[in-house]
């Protein structure tokens, strides 16, 4: 019988997967399978549908119940347009005042705040009635996990994902204890380590209580393995190293990583706008234009508000790119598209190729229009920075 083909995908992105165990049995691990291939194709209510399949069919499991956590979080990272490579490889992601701080939906975070304390309850009560079942161990670390990971991408809240992730940490490490070819296991043990050797020396301490210091050689390590031998968390493991990559300056290991999910998963745009932001940032603008150009074609298939608004957002990014070019009448054509959507920078990147282009009287009126808005992104002072003296920046 032939695989269906997302679980092919997934079997080919992890390598070795189908020859490692799984803590998960078989009839599980198909499911939650299927929940995260919705989710990587950016398809959340297939996923939502899933999870909750899962709940009716094993109303005393909790795996419905974390996926569906995981599910929710994910919906609020793409909702916030907080699942960008530009937004987490920034220098200051580890700080205690990051400059980045989302304004959540609040509905969805309620949302997704009840459904992860039901499957943090329900996978404690799981694996106390399991202290030595596989499942149950990854179950309860997966829950935990989707708390830490929603305080990191969310709320920039440091100290409370290491306090929500300890209980992941300790859990995965209970269950490679019991069998340390449990290559799911590592993506908690691996982003846990490169965060406590990352994270300021203010909240470390925390960690050096818990008992571990961390390293981030080891969390590379362990991130890789669960990379390469992982049942479940494969293309997790693929996506949080290419942060690693990005923030080690390993750009074209980010690259090979991001190719390699842009080919599983061709309906996830995101993957082409961090494909095309590396590109630009090495220097390659004429390959980011075909990225980008790209993605504008797979979210003209969706429609809808959302993909209006990420249009806007894209134009933007191909005003920039056609900037870096030296195309500057190009630049101007897609700025003033971003215009037409709710790209909050676009004005500010279209008077400053203005001032390129020489024109200088336009460039001041866009800049004081910037200055009469909201001030996003420090957006004000940039504004009057490019007041003061035109801009020659490319």
């Amino acid at each position: 019988m032939q695989l269906p083909r997302w679980m092919a995908c997934l079997a080919a992105l992890s390598g070795l997967a189908w020859a490692q165990r799984s803590p998960l049995p078989p009839d599980r691990l198909e499911k939650v399978r299927g929940v995260l291939d919705a989710v990587y194709r950016l398809e959340y209510k297939t996923a939502e549908e899933r999870s909750r399949e899962m709940m009716a069919q094993w109303p005393e499991d909790p795996a419905g119940y974390v996926y569906l956590a995981r599910v929710f979080w994910q919906e609020l990272l793409f909702a916030e347009r907080a699942l960008t490579l530009q937004r987490y490889s920034q220098p200051d992601f580890f700080s205690e005042r990051p400059r980045y701080k989302a304004a959540m939906d609040p509905a969805a975070e309620r949302r997704f705040r009840a459904a992860s304390g039901e499957a943090i309850r329900r996978a404690r009560e799981f694996a106390q009635r399991r202290p030595r079942d596989p499942a149950a161990l990854y179950l309860l670390g997966a829950a935990y996990q989707n708390e830490a990971s929603f305080q990191i991408s969310l709320n920039n809240a440091w100290l409370t994902a290491v306090q929500a992730g300890n209980p992941a940490h300790r859990a995965h490490r209970r269950l490679l204890g019991l069998d340390a070819s449990y290559g799911d296991a590592r993506l908690v043990t691996g982003i846990y380590s490169y965060s406590a050797a990352s994270i300021p020396w203010s909240i470390r301490w925390i960690a050096l209580l818990l008992g571990y210091q961390g390293s981030k050689e080891k969390g590379r390590e362990d991130l890789e393995a669960a990379a390469s031998r992982g049942t479940i968390v494969a293309a997790d493991a693929a996506t949080v190293l290419v942060l690693v990559y990005c923030l080690e300056k390993r750009f074209e290991l980010a690259i090979r990583k991001l190719e390699e999910m842009r080919r599983w998963y061709p309906e996830n745009y995101l993957v082409d706008l961090d494909l095309a932001g590396l590109r630009l940032r090495l220097g390659e603008p004429a390959a980011a234009v075909a990225l980008y150009q790209e993605a504008l074609h797979r979210m003209d298939a969706g429609g809808g508000r959302r993909a209006r608004i990420e249009k806007s957002i894209v134009c933007n990014y191909l005003g920039v790119a056609y900037r870096k070019m030296a195309d500057l009448a190009q630049a101007e054509k897609w700025f003033r598209l971003a215009l037409e959507g709710e790209s909050s920078s676009a004005r500010l990147e279209l008077g400053k190729t203005l001032d390129l282009a020489g024109r200088r009287g336009e460039a001041i009126e866009q800049y004081q229009l910037v200055r009469q808005a909201p001030d996003q992104g420090n957006s004000h002072r940039e504004a009057a920075r490019c007041l003061s003296r035109p801009c020659r920046e490319k």
